[in-house]
């Protein structure tokens, strides 16, 4: 038997992961440093795999290395700023702000 507190957790659990889905489908079709990004890091992943050298592998994977670090740090903080408007937005839903 699912405790109500378990339940309620999982339902809150997949509204957050859903929300989060949401946003970064946005954030990722509006925003040029965002599609930039992604568009380097797919170009960067053919070259990887196209890549014969070790010397030039490696450098690829560098670039690669630090452009994921850089779009992880975007989304985490787009995903941040986007959650606090959400809750702002839920407690207002609730009647809890005005």
């Amino acid at each position: 038997m699912i405790e109500k507190a378990d339940y309620y957790e999982e339902i809150v659990m997949q509204a957050v992961s859903e929300l989060m889905g949401a946003a970064l489908e946005r954030l990722e079709s509006s925003d040029g440093k965002i599609i930039a990004l992604n568009r380097e890091l797919a170009d960067l992943g053919t070259q990887i795999k196209q890549a014969s050298e070790y010397t030039a592998t490696a450098a690829l994977l560098d670039r690669y290395i630090s452009l994921t670090h850089t779009l992880d740090g975007m989304q985490q903080e787009y995903l941040y700023v986007q959650g606090a408007k959400d809750c702002v937005r839920l407690l207002k839903e609730l009647g809890a702000l005005t």
